[in-house]
């Protein structure tokens, strides 16, 4: 992109789907650790593993960063609704038939389980073989984003903040917390989406603030890790420290974004990113089933992982083509049949 530098939340919406891009790549990397080490505690295994909690506060921040725009372009809850699930679930849906269908087959599922990982419920109540609690999780916070919306929009920005931060108390000692505690991170994701809306730029002043906040938050890490693993689990230091980061990793890497777009190789690299955030949320769905079914058949071994996590990848782009082409084919029989 040449010319001249961007500010920080111009950077943000520019560079949107590369973040993702990057974001789902590192969750993909936490992944083979975490499957590859037979689902192991974060703290037993690789470092590096650690730090990769923090990709999914990028996808929580960016979220509530697009959900702010969207809502503002139309405020009406049943169709932000209806177009949310409609980007939503015609790549969920086929990922989670799929995977409960081999599961239910295999004996090692209920059809009531399945249900539950098909409404997305399931995870909430806790019940036994939930798929993953990220959809879980935005789909209630697509549900309460029309409020959390009309909170900035009436200035009780800190009403919002603090009821989010009460719902916390509801998850502790529980699975729970591993949804709850990003429900901040996305409304700082809104409220930056806000800012960004009215033109305001966040001052040098400011983001150095976050930055300083940030970094001590990720210096923190190893100590929880290493020392204070009691309050990792139940009282969700695994998580909060990435909420107060997420402005450290957003505007730090939406930066180096923008210089790597200065040069040819840098340019390069950016579209792959770019790609690949299109494509998140399929690889996501793609590389957790794929994962989930190989430990289920006793592989091991890094080269077979290594492939496992590649295919996985891959499958999650093609299954995005299909959709799409799905979705394109749909939406011209609507638009022939209501001509």
């Amino acid at each position: 992109m040449g010319g001249a530098e961007m500010d920080s939340l111009k950077r943000l919406s520019h560079y949107k789907a590369h973040m993702m891009g990057i974001a789902v790549m590192i969750v993909v990397y936490g992944h083979l650790l975490y499957y590859h080490g037979d689902l192991i505690n974060y703290e037993d295994n690789h470092w590096t593993e650690w730090y990769t909690l923090g990709s999914v506060e990028m996808f929580i921040f960016l979220s509530g960063f697009g959900i702010y725009q969207s809502l503002r372009r139309n405020r009406e809850p049943w169709q932000f609704y209806q177009k949310r699930l409609s980007r939503l679930f015609p790549s969920y849906l086929p990922v989670m038939l799929a995977w409960c269908a081999l599961n239910v087959f295999k004996g090692k599922m209920r059809l009531s389980n399945a249900m539950g990982n098909l409404t997305g419920m399931g995870w909430w109540f806790q019940t036994d073989h939930q798929f993953n609690w990220y959809v879980p999780a935005i789909l209630v916070l697509y549900l309460i984003s029309p409020l959390l919306f009309d909170c900035l929009e009436k200035k009780k920005t800190g009403w919002g903040f603090g009821a989010l931060i009460l719902l916390n108390l509801a998850g502790w000692r529980s699975n729970l917390l591993m949804a709850l505690s990003r429900f901040p991170t996305y409304f700082m994701g809104m409220w930056y989406g806000k800012r960004y809306a009215e033109g305001r730029v966040p001052s040098r002043r400011e983001q150095a603030i976050w930055f300083a906040v940030g970094a001590v938050a990720m210096a923190l890490v190893p100590y929880f890790f290493l020392i204070g693993r009691r309050y990792l689990w139940y009282y969700g230091m695994y998580w909060y420290l990435f909420c107060p980061a997420a402005p450290l990793w957003m505007f730090g890497i939406s930066k180096l974004l923008e210089l790597q777009d200065k040069i040819a190789p840098g340019r390069v690299l950016n579209k792959i990113w770019s790609f690949l955030g299109v494509r998140s949320f399929e690889i996501y769905l793609c590389h957790l089933a794929l994962y989930d079914t190989m430990l289920k058949l006793h592989v091991h071994g890094w080269p077979q992982w290594i492939c496992i996590a590649a295919a996985g990848t891959g499958i999650g782009i093609a299954f995005h083509e299909v959709v799409e082409w799905c979705l394109r084919k749909w939406n011209s029989r609507k638009t022939a049949s209501a001509a």
